[in-house]
């Protein structure tokens, strides 16, 4: 890189700054709760409630409102819902190739998948992408976390599961989820015209407003208890994949799609996103190396805010 183009990358890496420390400050805060330090007794807190908040009403309303006053056409989703997936499955496939070189053991190699192909797509993605992108970045982090949601609750589960997991458990994940939900209800009252009644509408889009702060905040705090593992090697390549390799990936299929301007920023900084807490969740749930993916997700949340500062910028060029 020449000195006068590291000088015009410069500002692009400051303005890159300015975007992630509003998000790096409150996972701070978040860490700082998640380990104790702000409380009395300087243990940490339970932190089952305000999952539950963030998952089950913050999360849907700020889907069905985002969704519900999108300046979105069905095509433009459908496409974006298409190039997501298509980039989602040939990651899955650089992973188990990566895999299978490193000759990682056969009980390591779908939670590896998991940690690679599944970033944190909605807690992480759509606040850097609102501060980023304003609305329509928004707007169009909250598709991309819909598809995400959708895949690693069906391919993600089965993953995760290692094959134990029946096509009905997978379909049942996937249907009590509260984000598909909100979704279809966006999608539902936008096809209807449904306006009233208006302070229910007026409530949901106050609630939305909560989601961003509180799930970074809960996102801190999730990785304040959360440990690194000794067998860094697989940590390392899961890491490298997920916040380096994969945005290149993307933007192959960005440029195959043809895609500009804002849709294109979205999947590339989404694409670049740390390894999705619910795939730890997933490992707890079927004893699927749970301590790796934990670690995945540590790490790759640990080391993100220095790949997105490049990735931002290159974004804003």
């Amino acid at each position: 890189m020449t000195s006068a183009t590291s000088a015009a990358f410069l500002p692009l890496l400051l303005g890159a700054a300015k975007i992630l420390a509003p998000v790096v400050a409150t996972l701070a805060l978040g860490y700082a709760v998640g380990a104790g330090k702000l409380s009395r007794s300087g243990r940490a807190p339970e932190l089952g409630w305000m999952s539950w908040l963030a998952l089950y009403v913050l999360s849907p309303c700020q889907v069905f409102s985002g969704l519900y006053h999108a300046p979105v056409a069905l095509r433009e989703a459908a496409t974006l819902f298409a190039v997501i997936s298509a980039f989602l499955l040939v990651t899955g496939a650089i992973a188990l190739g990566t895999a299978r070189a490193a000759r990682l053991p056969q009980s390591l190699t779908y939670p590896f998948l998991l940690t690679v192909v599944f970033g944190n797509s909605g807690f992480y993605g759509i606040p850097v992408c609102f501060l980023a992108f304003g609305k329509e970045g928004f707007t169009r982090a909250v598709l991309y976390m819909c598809c995400t949601a959708i895949l690693s609750n069906t391919v993600g589960l089965y993953l995760a599961a290692r094959g134990k997991a029946s096509s009905r458990e997978a379909i049942a994940t996937t249907t009590r989820s509260p984000i598909l939900w909100g979704l279809i209800l966006s999608l539902v009252a936008r096809g209807t015209g449904v306006t009233e009644p208006k302070w229910a509408f007026d409530a949901v889009d106050f609630l939305s407003t909560a989601a961003i702060p509180l799930v970074l905040v809960l996102l801190g705090a999730q990785l304040a208890q959360l440990e690194l593992e000794r067998n860094l090697k697989p940590l390392c390549l899961s890491a490298g994949l997920r916040l380096i390799v994969a945005p290149l990936v993307a933007s192959q299929f960005v440029a195959l799609a043809g895609f500009e301007g804002v849709n294109r920023a979205v999947v590339l900084v989404e694409a670049g996103m740390p390894t999705a807490i619910v795939v730890g969740l997933f490992a707890v749930h079927f004893g699927s190396e749970p301590r790796f993916a934990a670690a995945a997700v540590l790490l790759s949340t640990m080391l993100s805010p220095l790949t997105l500062l490049v990735l931002l910028a290159l974004v804003g060029q």
